[in-house]
């Protein structure tokens, strides 16, 4: 999620845990942000949305994917 508003909060935070991520978009990825596509319905008009999440988040889903096998 992006705050823009007040100015000390500025920034990109997880989705999930709500830490920040960064300040700037440049710096996303290199912060270790992933954009992870959800989708919630399989439908005619699949309609995907994104959740913008911080690296320990995405360990943290990879592994309980990975133990479910």
């Amino acid at each position: 999620m992006k705050i823009t508003k007040p100015k000390n909060k500025y920034g990109i935070y997880c989705d999930s845990c709500g830490e920040k991520i960064c300040k700037y978009v440049a710096d996303f990825k290199g912060c270790g942000g992933m954009y992870v596509g959800l989708s919630h319905k399989p439908t005619d008009k699949q309609e995907v949305e994104y959740a913008e999440l911080c690296h320990d988040c995405c360990k943290a889903i990879a592994e309980e994917v990975l133990d479910a096998f």
